[in-house]
């Protein structure tokens, strides 16, 4: 039985494109994606408000939302597994954590129980080294 060949000539020039090519693939295929937990590869720049804020709830109550906010980078994508603080700026109360970390989506939530005091009441949260922002929420008498 014969067994006939099918290579065909390649040019040097030829070969050198091909591997170049396959490695710039393989490379591209290795790096890392927008939400790189490493805050040197992927720095947090922006927080903003998702949901929660402007909530009304009575006093010493908790809040029938979650508290969320997003962290995106430069680029705008999210960044994950970015800390972010949680403190009561005015009406007491307490929250479910004063820190959290971002999800896939760049998203960290908290619950927030209102304080005793009846009327306006924030929590500011964010990212150290970029700007907090402020959820408002307002207590009403008990019912």
């Amino acid at each position: 039985m014969t067994h006939r060949s099918l290579a065909y000539p390649v040019s040097r020039s030829s070969a050198v494109r091909a591997a170049a090519a396959l490695a710039l693939l393989v490379l591209a295929a290795a790096c890392d994606g927008p939400t790189d937990p490493r805050p040197d590869r992927n720095p947090p720049a922006l927080v903003e408000v998702v949901s929660g804020d402007d909530q009304k709830g009575a006093a010493s109550t908790l809040l029938p939302a979650p508290l969320v906010l997003r962290v995106r980078n430069t680029s705008g994508q999210p960044v994950r597994n970015v800390e972010v603080q949680w403190t009561i700026r005015s009406g007491g109360g307490s929250l479910s954590a004063i820190s959290s970390r971002t999800d896939d989506a760049g998203e960290a939530s908290v619950r927030w129980t209102l304080g005793p005091g009846v009327g306006p009441q924030a929590v500011d949260s964010g990212v150290l080294g970029v700007k907090f922002v402020t959820f408002q929420a307002t207590a009403t008498a008990a019912p």
